[in-house]
């Protein structure tokens, strides 16, 4: 997991981050802004590594509304990095993210409900979550929703549909 938080940071890494006004934007309450500041924190990119320093520009930026954020200040809570480790919190981040479209998110709501972390485990919910990332074309999710299909977690077995 703690490979897929620095995957995202990097992957959506971008020049902005790098802007002489990072701080002052951020300090003025840009979402953008926030998340990319506790990206570089995350990563020791410019400014000292700090984890905690990290999650309160995420948290910042989450509490706005901005998805990746979320996301973000999801997989800290999921990983206990920069914040003691709690599934419940995680999974209230991971949720808001995916219920505005972040792939990621919606694949880990679906990993939260079918193995139950954080949430009560719920079969229906994770076919539900893995079916909207498997639209998207998230390869673990298409290759879970066949899974479920095949051995009927969350829906009726269904041999077809676990093969197409």
């Amino acid at each position: 997991m703690k490979f897929l938080l620095l995957f995202f940071l990097i992957a959506s890494y971008n020049s902005f981050a790098n802007s002489n006004s990072l701080h002052e934007l951020a300090n003025k309450g840009n979402a953008l802004a926030q998340n990319e500041l506790g990206k570089l924190y995350a990563i020791g990119d410019g400014v000292p590594k700090n984890e905690a320093e990290a999650f309160k520009w995420f948290k910042k930026s989450a509490e706005q509304g901005y998805k990746r954020a979320q996301y973000n200040i999801a997989l800290a809570y999921s990983l206990g990095v920069g914040v003691p480790k709690n599934d419940t919190e995680a999974f209230k981040w991971f949720k808001k993210s995916a219920e505005q479209g972040l792939v990621l998110a919606q694949y880990n709501v679906a990993i939260a409900y079918e193995f139950g972390e954080g949430v009560p485990k719920n079969d229906v919910e994770a076919f539900k979550w893995f079916k909207k990332a498997a639209e998207e074309n998230h390869e673990s999710s298409q290759y879970s929703l066949a899974l479920a299909y095949d051995f009927g977690k969350g829906i009726p077995i269904n041999d077809t549909k676990a093969f197409d």
